[in-house]
């Protein structure tokens, strides 16, 4: 059986239950936890016309951080 979790939290392998994490973006030191970097990952923005149309299209990443997203 494979349970999934899907969280931007940092989870406490041991408390929370998990046998295996998979992290984007950067990991700190944590006791007990042993990192491998496994892929590379390149992050992209994404919209649909409508939104564009609506909310007008980022130049920057100030802009970013204004509009409506859903991020993963």
């Amino acid at each position: 059986e494979l349970d999934l979790s899907l969280s931007d939290r940092f989870a406490d392998l041991v408390e929370d239950g998990f046998d295996l994490a998979i992290r984007t973006g950067p990991l700190d030191d944590r006791a007990g936890i042993i990192g491998r970097r496994v892929a590379r990952q390149r992050m992209v923005v994404c919209a649909s016309p409508s939104y564009i149309e609506t909310f007008g299209k980022p130049t920057d990443l100030e802009d970013i951080a204004a509009h409506q997203a859903i991020a993963l």
